[in-house]
């Protein structure tokens, strides 16, 4: 009998119920290109660009993402994936706790330059 059957059941997911939306959405050089719900995770694939430059003059290209149901209330982060592109962009898949909430607010702001905002995105879940 084995230990990791339910582990490995556990981590198993049937992805035939999983509803890609494409959004295409950008606000000055953030863009969210889809998000797919996976029942209770949603993920949002997005892009940022390169900060490191003015106006915002970050120098370690970290900007915050905050995400928002529409009640403004924060999402429960799970997870992600960050990865720095050649032209110093990032592309980010952000997991999170999906509650059926209809739309989600994304706020990008400069973590180093006193928080000023890059860009703000509404994006429709239905």
């Amino acid at each position: 009998r084995s230990t990791l059957f339910p582990y490995t059941t556990l981590f198993r997911s049937d992805t035939s119920r999983n509803e890609t939306i494409a959004v295409n959405k950008e606000d000055n050089g953030v863009a969210v290109s889809q998000v797919i719900k996976t029942g209770a995770v949603l993920i949002v694939d997005m892009q940022l660009p390169d900060i490191t430059g003015a106006p915002y003059n970050d120098p370690y290209n970290d900007p915050d993402i905050f995400i928002t149901d529409e009640a403004g209330n924060a999402m429960w982060w799970l997870g992600g994936r960050f990865t720095p592109n050649e032209d110093g962009s990032q592309s980010e898949r952000i997991m999170l706790l999906y509650n059926g909430e209809s739309t989600i607010h994304i706020s990008v702001t400069n973590k180093n330059g006193a928080g000023e905002s890059i860009a703000e995105l509404d994006v429709d879940l239905k």
